[in-house]
């Protein structure tokens, strides 16, 4: 492998996972990932000391009200550009 390409492989993703931690439930023997299980076993609700689980930005904002604020906001958009399209010679 080039020089070069050693360098780009770097900054370019190679599409592999990372892995997660896995943790196993003392009561029921069920090995689960906190990751995607908001940092309870899914079914028993254990929590494992240690492990901190925050949910994403993206995860935690109800998406509807910034939504709804867009749609008006482009619809707003939409008509004073086919008025200012109407009046136009």
């Amino acid at each position: 492998m080039t020089v070069i390409a050693q360098r780009v492989r770097r900054f370019v993703p190679t599409g592999r996972r990372q892995e997660t931690a896995r943790v196993v439930c003392p009561v029921d023997n069920w090995s689960f990932a906190p990751k995607f299980t908001n940092g309870v076993c899914p079914l028993c609700g254990y929590k494992p000391e240690g492990v901190e689980f925050h949910a994403p930005f993206a995860a935690r904002i109800d998406w509807f009200w910034p939504s709804m604020a867009f749609m008006i906001a482009a619809s707003i958009a939409m008509g004073v550009l086919v008025i200012l399209a109407y009046g136009h010679k």
